[in-house]
C-alpha cells in the first residue's frame, strides 16, 4: 500500500500529484484556497466530488483530510484513472466511485455530506442540476466547493449566483482567481 504524504505546503502537494498525473486544471492555487476546510474535516466525514475525470483534486482531497470518506462521481470514466488511483493508494481508502450521470444519481442520494466539490458538467443547466440535486444532502456547517468559477465558464457563476450567493441558507463566500497565466478558479460556500 502506497502511504499517502502529509504536506503543509500546497506547492509540494501539487508537485506530489503532478509527477504522477500531470493531467487536470487544479493548482496549487487551489489547493491553497480548499486547504484549511479539508483539514479542517473529522474523521468519518464525507466528501463528494462531482466530475472527478482523472482525480487530481481527489487526490489533493485524500491527501488534504487523510481519514474522512470520499465518493467520486463521473459518467466519464477515462482511461487510467483506476491506476493512478491505486498508485496514489487511494484504493485503500474508504473511496467509492460511481461511474453515473451525477444528477441522477444526487437525486437519489442518501447521505448527509460534509463537503461537496462541484466540477461537472459546467453549462448553465449542468451546474444547475447538480446544485438542484446535491446541495440538499450537504450538512449545516458544510462546504460546497465549485472548480472552474471564473468566466471562461459562466454556467458555473450563473448557477451559483442564482442559487446560491441569493439564498438565505449559505452564509461564508470565496473565490480564489489568480492572473498572470496562473489559473485558480474556485469557489467555496458554507451551508448555514
Amino acid at each position: 500500500m502506497v502511504k499517502l504524504p502529509t504536506f503543509q505546503n500546497p506547492r509540494r502537494i501539487g508537485v506530489y500529484i503532478d509527477k504522477r498525473i500531470p493531467r487536470g486544471d487544479f493548482s496549487i492555487y487551489d489547493i491553497s484556497a480548499i486547504k484549511p476546510i479539508m483539514q479542517a474535516m473529522k474523521k468519518g466525514e464525507l466528501y463528494v466530488e462531482i466530475g472527478v475525470r482523472f482525480g487530481k483534486s481527489f487526490a489533493v482531497a485524500a491527501i488534504l483530510a487523510p481519514e474522512i470518506r470520499l465518493v467520486g462521481v463521473d459518467k466519464e470514466d477515462p482511461k487510467g484513472r483506476i491506476r493512478f488511483f491505486r498508485k496514489m493508494g487511494l484504493d485503500k481508502r474508504d473511496v467509492r466511485y460511481i461511474h453515473a450521470d451525477s444528477s441522477l444519481t444526487g437525486f437519489q442520494w442518501k447521505e448527509p455530506i460534509n463537503v461537496l466539490h462541484i466540477d461537472g458538467d459546467h453549462s448553465y443547466h449542468g451546474v444547475e442540476n447538480d446544485i438542484l440535486a446535491w446541495i440538499p444532502h450537504v450538512v449545516p456547517g458544510g462546504w460546497v466547493f465549485f472548480h472552474d468559477y471564473t468566466t471562461s465558464s459562466l454556467g458555473v457563476i450563473q448557477a451559483v449566483e442564482k442559487y446560491l450567493l441569493n439564498s438565505d441558507a449559505f452564509d461564508s463566500f470565496f473565490t480564489a482567481q489568480v492572473t498572470r497565466g496562473l489559473k485558480s478558479s474556485v469557489a467555496g460556500i458554507r451551508k448555514k
